[in-house]
């Protein structure tokens, strides 16, 4: 079943990770696995949080960011 659009979060801060918002951190392992799902099957990424969430980086571009690094 294709998957076109996921919802990223939870990639929890630690050692070695790039905080990208307050709950999206990511290092090489990561950041490889985004970028096989967004290249090898076109996965359209998004960062939305819940309505009390108002998150810093809820509108952060997360595709760009794969692509770009």
């Amino acid at each position: 079943m294709p998957i076109k659009d996921l919802n990223v979060g939870n990639i929890h801060m630690s050692e070695g990770k790039t905080r990208l918002t307050n709950f999206i951190a990511v290092d090489a392992e990561d950041l490889a696995a985004l970028k096989t799902l967004r290249e090898k099957y076109h996965v359209n990424f998004n960062t939305r949080t819940t309505p009390i969430g108002n998150e810093m980086g809820s509108d952060f571009d997360l595709n760009g960011y794969v692509e770009t690094h």
